[in-house]
């Protein structure tokens, strides 16, 4: 494909990339290249058309979440038990499947089905993880009767702690211990803030220092036994929810086959879309493929087409008849005269009609499927730009 550089080939592919909202399908885009066939041609020119319908009502589906799927996927495949970070992005592709199939379910055409009738059930994965995670990725308090439990019995204990600790604090004759009157924890213990000296007159477990070693924190022996029950739950809700992203993750695991087929067709509507939204910008049209003849009618070059839109610019258009018996194109004329917009205007319609994209010119048109395109420019000319080669 490289020979195609000097027709602006690779210009055309950006300006389609720009239209894509995820990097996996500006990736499928820049890989574009010829059908197989004129029917595989005319097969994309209809998907083209029938992805334009939901363009029209005003829907533009986003697949951003396909970039992160490399992430998890291969995780879930292995049937790993998923971080509640990866289970968030898991939670985004489930709802962007199915808003992509909502949007799909408001036109009624053979693409719109297709994909409608494959795209996974994506309501089910998403119920799953919303009765565990919240929409930030947090596991719920109330995942389940257990975790909801040990965080009810958490709190009730954290507070009688922090009533013992305020007592002590508030204490006249702990006054001259205390550096100063605050409750802190360190290492997951719950301390006070204990003068270096005095820690010989306060019972209790030391848990550090302060860095100039004035201050040592201190575990009063009164709330030893209720820091111990707290540290016992914390880890008992860990284990509970070690257990819920397991049995979560399981569950993903056995629809690891219908989340790899989504991730293939959201990845082909991304591409879908971003190619009609731009063949919309270009007004291209898709057209007959000829077994003898070349007609183009009212052809023009795409960036130019691009260029003139919001401007007062009129994009001059030109009609190309050639047949068995005239088969030859001979352009003459001075120079910024246009000619070298014209080779390219026509050797791109080539190049897109048989890669099955709608071509810049009257939906008249007919270009025979051409198995291989010949190109060559002596210099490099910017049809973006408007140069020529001596203007």
């Amino acid at each position: 494909m490289q020979e195609l550089i000097a027709l602006d080939w690779n210009e055309i592919l950006l300006k389609i990339e720009s239209f894509a909202t995820s990097e996996a399908g500006r990736l499928r885009i820049r890989a574009t290249a010829p059908q197989k066939s004129p029917e595989d041609a005319h097969a994309r020119f209809t998907e083209i058309s029938e992805a334009s319908a939901v363009i029209a009502e005003g829907v533009r589906p986003f697949m951003q979440s396909l970039d992160l799927f490399a992430t998890w996927f291969p995780r879930l495949r292995k049937k790993a038990i998923l971080k509640t970070l990866e289970i968030k992005d898991v939670r985004s592709f489930c709802l962007e499947s199915l808003a992509l199939k909502e949007s799909l379910s408001i036109i009624q055409n053979k693409w719109s089905e297709k994909m409608r009738s494959q795209l996974m059930e994506a309501s089910e994965p998403l119920s799953a993880i919303d009765q565990i995670l919240t929409p930030s990725g947090e596991i719920r308090s109330d995942a389940s009767e257990t975790l909801y439990n040990l965080f009810r019995e958490k709190e009730k204990l954290a507070r009688e702690v922090q009533t013992s600790l305020d007592r002590l604090v508030n204490d006249h004759q702990m006054e001259h211990n205390l550096q100063d009157k605050y409750v802190t924890t360190r290492d997951g213990r719950w301390v006070l803030p204990i003068k270096s000296g005095m820690q010989h007159y306060v019972p209790g477990v030391i848990h550090g220092s302060s860095h100039t070693k004035a201050t040592v924190f201190m575990e009063p022996e009164k709330v030893i036994p209720l820091n111990n029950r707290l540290r016992e739950i914390e880890v008992e809700i860990e284990d509970e929810i070690e257990r819920l992203l397991l049995e979560l993750s399981n569950y993903l695991h056995r629809q690891a086959d219908e989340f790899q087929r989504s991730f293939v067709l959201l990845e082909e509507a991304d591409v879908r879309f971003a190619e009609t939204q731009f063949s919309g910008l270009i007004k291209g049209a898709p057209i007959e493929f000829s077994t003898e003849g070349f007609d183009l009618i009212e052809v023009r070059h795409p960036l130019l087409q691009i260029a003139s839109v919001g401007s007062h610019k009129a994009v001059i258009s030109n009609t190309v008849l050639l047949s068995p018996q005239k088969s030859i194109l001979l352009l003459s004329g001075p120079n910024a005269g246009g000619k070298t917009v014209l080779l390219k205007s026509i050797g791109l319609a080539a190049q897109m009609a048989r890669c099955g994209l709608p071509i810049c010119a009257n939906e008249s048109s007919r270009v025979p499927f051409f198995t291989e395109i010949l190109i060559g420019i002596g210099d490099s000319q910017s049809v973006d730009e408007e140069l020529s080669t001596f203007a």
